[in-house]
């Protein structure tokens, strides 16, 4: 399941995805990012994770990673919430592909993860 969660205005982006994920998850999740990033650059992404148990096909976890992509530079943060072993592990995998500075934060860090969002120290482009 995929839903949108009350960000902070024009500068924090915030997305919650719990249980298993389907192709209809990630479109919506992708069609939601390109609205909201249309006028946007160097904003911050706060990704909530929840009882995740993955993806009902390969095809899903495919359209995951073009709708990551897609708007890889125009993110500055990316925080990643959660407290399964293998999210940290798919951020790892990520870092080498993505322009933002990713960092993952345990369930009850949420708000932890979005003031570091907040913070005005943005990578160097």
């Amino acid at each position: 399941m995929f839903q949108v969660l009350k960000g902070d205005g024009r500068d924090v982006l915030a997305a919650r995805f719990a249980g298993r994920l389907a192709r209809e998850d990630i479109e919506r999740f992708a069609n939601w990012l390109e609205s909201e990033m249309r006028e946007r650059v160097d904003a911050g992404l706060l990704v909530v994770m929840e009882e995740l148990e993955g993806y009902e096909r390969w095809q899903a976890a495919l359209s995951d990673l073009k709708a990551d992509l897609r708007y890889n530079d125009r993110f500055a943060k990316i925080a990643i919430v959660g407290n399964a072993r293998w999210e940290e592990a798919v951020t790892k995998a990520a870092e080498p592909f993505a322009e933002a500075e990713l960092r993952n934060f345990d369930a009850e860090e949420q708000g932890t993860a979005l003031a570091w969002l907040r913070d005005g120290d943005r990578l160097d482009r």
